[in-house]
């Protein structure tokens, strides 16, 4: 089956040649992989319309983002509850964001209110590609992305 989205004004996108979708119709992206269990990125996430608070990310394996539980015992890699993840929707166990050696892949974990990438819903467990300065929302909160580079391991 071939994931395609549809944006009100562009159409259909068409995607890769691999059936994940890309995000961005303006940019050549190399086909996605899940390889590279080493593969380390960093990225700065800039909260909110905003973007006065800045988060540094290192992710080298599996980032969870969500709210905390302390009930539960659960604690995501990126707890969004210190802004306002409850109030705007963030499920506990929203989406990840996985490492690979071309880039990042986001997925939403069929969270109750989703995911958006630039715009466009994330169909859930389906991984696409994270580019930089993609705008993601997780629920209502909205983080601006810059990937600053791999890191060497």
């Amino acid at each position: 089956m071939t994931n395609t989205l549809t944006a009100p004004s562009q159409g259909t996108i068409v995607p890769p040649h691999n059936n994940i979708p890309s995000l961005q119709t303006n940019r050549i992206k190399p086909p996605l992989t899940m390889s590279g269990p080493n593969a380390r990125w960093r990225l700065m996430a800039f909260v909110g319309n905003d973007a006065i608070t800045s988060l540094r990310l290192d992710v080298s394996g599996q980032l969870t983002i969500g709210r905390a539980d302390v009930l539960d015992g659960h604690i995501p890699g990126l707890d969004l509850g210190p802004y306002g993840a409850q109030d705007k929707g963030i499920s506990r166990r929203h989406a990840i964001i996985t490492p690979t050696d071309e880039g990042l892949n986001i997925r939403d974990l069929g969270s109750t209110n989703g995911t958006r990438v630039n715009g466009h819903k994330l169909e859930a467990n389906q991984p696409y590609k994270l580019c930089d300065n993609d705008e993601v929302e997780f629920g209502q909160l909205r983080l601006s992305i810059r990937i600053v580079g791999p890191l060497t391991v």
